[in-house]
């Protein structure tokens, strides 16, 4: 459970900027309004996550985003399980480096269309 929480924490606090994806204007607007309570609201969360395709369903339920968006935080997701579980097991800058390191960040970012650049 703390894995799945501080991956999701991380690559929701690491995007927020808009540009080209997948992401409708709605759903950058539904960033902009809601977003910085997400990654609070996913970390109650994050011990019910067992699949990609249950972890999208519940993004979707909990924010409002459109179905392909919601599925650019369940590639996420799967890409920092699968490389930085055990970097992620704590909140910290080893975490951080693992997901940029591994693609996660910048994945995420172009498939959303939002990041911090």
């Amino acid at each position: 459970m703390t894995v799945v929480v501080v991956i999701v924490f991380l690559l929701l606090a690491l995007t927020g900027a808009y540009g080209t994806g997948v992401c409708t204007p709605a759903d950058r607007r539904l960033w902009v309004e809601k977003g910085a309570q997400w990654p609070h609201q996913f970390r109650d969360l994050g011990g019910l996550f067992v699949s990609t395709s249950s972890y999208e369903e519940r993004v979707r339920h909990l924010t409002g985003m459109s179905e392909a968006c919601s599925q650019c935080y369940g590639q996420a997701y799967n890409c920092g399980y699968d490389n930085c579980k055990w970097s992620c097991s704590s909140e910290g800058p080893s975490c951080v480096e693992c997901l940029t390191q591994a693609g996660c960040i910048a994945r995420c970012d172009a498939c959303t269309g939002f990041s911090k650049k």
